[in-house]
């Protein structure tokens, strides 16, 4: 994996920052608690969602950076990254996390160099984070099948989906040359059904339901077992008094109607209860506000990452202005279907999903039209993986998978009733899976 990855936990009067990967057989470094300040200006005005002045994220990724340079070694990695020429192989940067103090952090303001580059801006070092403990296997397969199934689900209290569907439709529609899709639409609204319905007359292979329940989004996702997921809705990161935790808010027409709150929420027990709701997902895309929050207990993302639910996440740091949310769409999934059509045409099989946030970033700053170092907007949308490389190839014969399946059902009984819940949890979503692609 091309990745570099530096790895920063809670221990006790601090916590221990080491570089993972981008070399190797380096000594750990511990940082005491000022490292992170949490009290310095820059840190203290990013804890007022919304806020912006100038200078502010500059300010924090030089901070940021000052802070990983405790660790003698991170200056000869990135100093090597930096040397990347436009073109070159990407070299994603991962902060691998385990407490809410690091989350809170906007890591997706690094910069570093001289003159500073923020690093989440440019394709060269896609900046993310990563959470979890890799497993046995360092590898999390899945297969492309001959068709890409996406389930888009717009409901968000209040604000019209209808931008959104725009957008999703100029990214995916030019892929129709190459790449074989299917989108299925859950909408409160009757003008995204009714654009839904013109586009389907167009040739396009999307359908839509009037969404009502959170039964019906759960027995979606059994049916149709997407690859990706879209989520427009609002949300909230818990916390405080609330007991509920990082909680999922969709909206029903009946809701619009007659002016009540949401009706349909989703909080992170629910899927973690049901984990077969999203064994079928390699990412997860949550375009509703707070989704990356932490607030003394880990955010919605890195909670389905770090419990082996979903391979990758993206969410939102802070609430999203529903004027601004649809922006992220179209340059956001361009960059994905360019690398699922890598992987179908064998090019590519190894994937980061991070590298198609830089061009959401880019988009955001240009709309907006600021200095990125003045405008917090584009570190908002952030992404989190597990550590194991995420390769996706496309469906073998029947005799690989047979085979697969052979060792798979064997592993999984060698390893007894002591093996994590978690690591047999994904053995058996691949178990299922391959049993299906047989069957099909």
């Amino acid at each position: 994996m091309n990745r570099i990855v530096l790895s920063i936990e809670a221990a006790e009067g601090g916590h221990i920052l080491r570089l993972v990967r981008g070399a190797a057989g380096l000594d750990p470094v511990r940082l005491p608690l000022f490292a992170l300040d949490r009290t310095a200006t820059w840190a203290q005005d990013f804890s007022n969602p919304g806020m912006n002045r100038a200078g502010l994220v500059g300010e924090a990724g030089d901070a940021l950076d000052h802070c990983l340079r405790n660790l003698e070694h991170y200056k000869a990695v990135i100093a090597a990254a930096l040397t990347a020429s436009p073109g070159d192989p990407a070299k994603p940067i991962f902060v691998h996390m385990n407490d809410e103090v690091v989350e809170d952090l906007p890591w997706e303001a690094l910069r570093a160099g001289n003159p500073p580059t923020f690093l989440g801006l440019d394709s060269r070092w896609p900046v993310g984070r990563m959470t979890g403990m890799e497993g046995g296997d360092t590898t999390i397969r899945a297969a492309l099948e001959s068709q890409l199934r996406v389930l888009v689900v717009l409901a968000a209290k209040g604000v019209s989906g209808r931008s959104q569907l725009e957008e999703l439709r100029a990214a995916f529609d030019p892929a129709r040359a190459h790449l074989d899709w299917r989108i299925t639409v859950l909408t409160k609204d009757d003008d995204d059904l009714t654009a839904v319905a013109e586009w389907a007359r167009d040739g396009a292979p999307v359908v839509a339901e009037r969404f009502d329940s959170r039964q019906q989004l759960f027995d979606v996702l059994v049916r149709d077992k997407p690859h990706l997921a879209h989520f427009f809705c609002h949300g909230t990161a818990g916390g405080g008094t609330s007991q509920a935790g990082p909680t999922l808010l969709f909206a029903t027409a009946l809701d619009e109607l007659i002016d009540r709150p949401e009706s349909v929420p989703v909080v992170i027990g629910d899927l973690i209860a049901q984990p077969a709701l999203l064994d079928s997902l390699w990412l997860l895309v949550l375009n509703c506000c707070e989704s990356a929050l932490p607030r003394g207990l880990p955010s919605l993302a890195r909670s389905l990452v770090q419990k082996h639910l979903v391979p990758a996440v993206v969410g939102m740091r802070e609430k999203v202005p529903p004027t601004n949310a649809h922006v992220f769409c179209r340059p956001f999934y361009r960059e994905i279907l360019q690398i699922i059509a890598a992987v179908q045409d064998g090019s590519l099989s190894e994937v980061e999903w991070v590298g198609a946030l830089v061009g959401t970033r880019r988009e955001l700053v240009n709309t907006l039209r600021v200095d990125p170092a003045d405008l917090r907007e584009w570190t908002v949308p952030v992404i989190y993986v597990r550590p194991e490389a995420f390769v996706l190839q496309p469906v073998p014969n029947d005799e690989e998978l047979l085979e697969e399946l052979d060792y798979l059902i064997k592993f999984r009984a060698s390893l007894g009733a002591t093996a994590p819940p978690s690591k047999l949890a994904r053995i058996d979503a691949r178990i299922r899976e391959l049993k299906a692609l047989l069957l099909s």
